[in-house]
């Protein structure tokens, strides 16, 4: 009889998130005005990485544990690859959507709101995790991009099927209950 251990969703992931969130709205405000990341308190100290960064790589680490765990308590890769899936399309589709239908025509000149969408493309975007493209509508600003942040969704995505290739391969096992870990 193999005994199945849960373990409780009672812990402080979600406080790390939310410092993680604030710490890259401390870091990048400053810098999206002007483009001047100096100004930012970590950078201004060390000169080498920003709160921005650091929790950047800090959310990378965090999904890391915590997409492992979710592989170890189904290690089965339709059942994981279908919680993925789940977990980063619909998000990712509606914000694409809202990039494309509310904030391109927001903020385009009104000479350009009639221009016409391809929607062939922005489907492959959203297949392939891309950011939407878009026509120059930050001219000017130090980040032209539509949304900055979408950039991480097609590493993360990578990630879990990294995981998903060591998992199938016995890789991932759990110690605790006589498997073993690669390191």
């Amino acid at each position: 009889m193999k005994l199945v251990l849960f373990m409780s969703r009672n812990n402080n992931f979600n406080f790390l998130r939310l410092l993680l969130a604030l710490l890259v709205l401390l870091s990048h405000s400053p810098e999206l005005i002007d483009g001047d990341r100096h100004r930012e308190i970590l950078t201004n100290i060390f000169h080498r990485i920003s709160f921005g960064e650091l929790a950047v790589n800090g959310f990378f680490l965090l999904s890391g544990y915590l997409i492992v765990q979710s592989w170890q308590r189904t290690p089965k890769l339709y059942s994981f690859l279908r919680k993925r899936i789940l977990r980063i399309y619909p998000g990712f589709s509606v914000a694409t959507l809202i990039c494309i239908f509310v904030v391109i025509p927001l903020a385009v000149a009104p000479i350009n709101f009639f221009t016409p969408i391809n929607f062939i493309v922005h489907l492959q975007e959203i297949f392939l995790l891309s950011p939407p493209s878009s026509p120059a509508i930050f001219q000017g600003k130090p980040y032209p991009l539509l949304n900055g942040a979408m950039w991480t969704i097609a590493y993360e995505f990578r990630c879990y099927l990294l995981v998903a290739i060591l998992g199938t391969i016995g890789a991932l096992k759990n110690q605790r209950y006589g498997y073993h870990y690669l390191y």
